[in-house]
């Protein structure tokens, strides 16, 4: 079931990051949930030897991180699965480096899903524009979207339409977590529907780059500029990242006039509006303003009510109106947490089989930290200064760039959120649209660097001071 794959996944984050690496991957990462009946989840391992060490060692790990993710305590049980031993062994070869950071590899599997999910001719279930809940927060964009989706036809005299008529590049901004995504996906089944034969290509900003400088080196900027030019739908997530690389930005501003020239569509997506990318080319800046730009603000309360009803309805559950103003008064700014919460109450009724109440919600809500003013102008204020310290944007912190100083900032803010604050690790990782498990994994390794490292301790104490000197 897919609920006990996101159950499965959170205890696994949580376990990686109270042991090592290589104690994670020899013990726990073979774990799977294989069923959950009556507050009692049984758990597989691939032999006898492994389960022994578990129930004589790491029971009492196993049964904190369960409680941890679901909210309330179970049983758990170790059973021994059959294992494919050559399929085994395949497997533990492709592992990546043990000492590869968990982030970066589900960032990567990520981005993989999606790059494959997109350039299919098939579409992609689940995301459509009449499934996207739409509210005044993105009204605009889902127009915007939906209007561009629908100029690919068939119909001669819609073709032969002058390309401005077409939205053309569309630019969608707005901050992690509120629905870009599901837009793309969205506008890209509509041109399948419509066009089945359209080529539609996916890249991020960043990958953009990486592609273009591997094609330098092995002499390939051929092939790799046949691929970008030819598509029929370009879609560049997080176009932000070429900002300040001359040589990228010149071969994407020559890709996007060969493009826009031969009127083929161009999607860009960023976390902030085209005249607020800094070091972005003036001319790119203008190009990215030919067409029309849109965005995605955090969902009103209304938008918020309405999204709860549909994922909940999704998963199973009938809400009363009640527990849908909870939860929408609870959770303000990030429809990522509003999944996650959902999951959780799911996993709650599925394990309980009891009703869902607002006494149960509460319960089940209790480290989900309410967003009032105070919360948001305390959080504001930690960003505000490791922004300013390591010259980071704050979207950029809250976002998914994987560049070093780029992540040691965003591990630094998440420990000073959890040192700082009394703000719950899900409320810190909503934050930056995360779960937990990721605040748990960068609070460690920030600790770890302090011991080791004085720079950390240095940037750690001063940034703290200075928090704490606003106060």
């Amino acid at each position: 079931m897919e609920v006990y794959k996101d159950i499965e996944a959170a205890v696994l984050a949580i376990l990686d990051g109270q042991f090592s690496k290589t104690v994670f991957n020899l013990w726990f990462s073979e774990l799977q949930i294989e069923e959950i009946k009556d507050s009692t989840v049984t758990v597989s391992t691939v032999n006898a030897f492994k389960k022994n060490v578990l129930l004589t060692h790491h029971m009492d790990s196993l049964s904190s991180a369960f409680r941890e993710v679901l909210g309330f305590a179970v049983q758990v049980e170790i059973s021994v699965r059959d294992v494919d031993m050559e399929q085994l062994r395949r497997e533990a070869a492709a592992l990546p480096d043990p000492v590869e950071e968990e982030e970066e590899r589900r960032d990567r599997e990520e981005k993989e899903r999606l790059t494959e999910l997109l350039e299919r001719k098939e579409p992609v279930a689940g995301y459509t524009f009449d499934n996207f809940v739409v509210g005044d927060s993105n009204r605009f964009a889902h127009a915007a979207c939906l209007a561009v989706a629908q100029s690919f036809t068939t119909d001669e005299e819609i073709l032969t339409d002058p390309l401005e008529e077409k939205y053309n590049p569309l630019f969608i901004y707005g901050p992690s977590g509120l629905g870009k995504t599901h837009l793309l996906y969205a506008v890209t089944n509509e041109i399948k529907v419509r066009t089945p034969d359209a080529r539609i290509v996916y890249v991020r900003g960043e990958d953009f780059g990486n592609e273009l400088i591997e094609s330098v080196s092995r002499n390939s900027t051929a092939e790799f500029r046949q691929k970008y030019r030819s598509a029929d739908v370009l879609l560049i997530d997080d176009i932000h990242f070429i900002a300040g690389k001359n040589a990228i930005q010149e071969e994407f501003f020559n890709t996007f006039n060969a493009m826009y020239e031969n009127q083929k569509q161009i999607i860009l997506t960023s976390d902030r509006p085209p005249y607020e990318i800094k070091n972005l080319t003036d001319r790119l800046r203008t190009r990215f303003e030919w067409g029309l730009i849109a965005d995605i603000q955090p969902p009103t309360p209304e938008l918020r009510a309405a999204i709860i009803k549909h994922k909940a309805e999704k998963m199973g559950m009938e809400l009363s109106p009640e527990i849908i103003t909870y939860i929408a008064k609870k959770i303000k700014n990030n429809i990522r947490t509003i999944e996650g919460a959902l999951r959780k109450l799911s996993a709650m009724h599925l394990l309980t089989k009891t009703p869902v109440t607002l006494d149960s919600v509460k319960k089940a809500l209790l480290d989900v930290q309410s967003q009032n003013e105070e919360t948001t102008f305390v959080a504001d204020r930690i960003f505000r200064e490791v922004s300013l310290y390591f010259d980071v944007p704050v979207d950029t912190i809250k976002g998914s760039r994987r560049q070093a100083s780029v992540v040691y900032a965003r591990h630094v803010c998440m420990y000073l959120l959890r040192t700082l604050t009394d703000f719950s690790l899900s409320y810190i990782g909503s934050l930056f649209g995360c779960n937990h498990a990721n605040v748990i994994s960068a609070n460690n390794k920030i600790e770890e660097m302090m011991e080791k490292n004085e720079d950390t301790r240095r940037d750690v104490d001063t940034l703290t001071a200075k928090i704490k000197k606003q106060a």
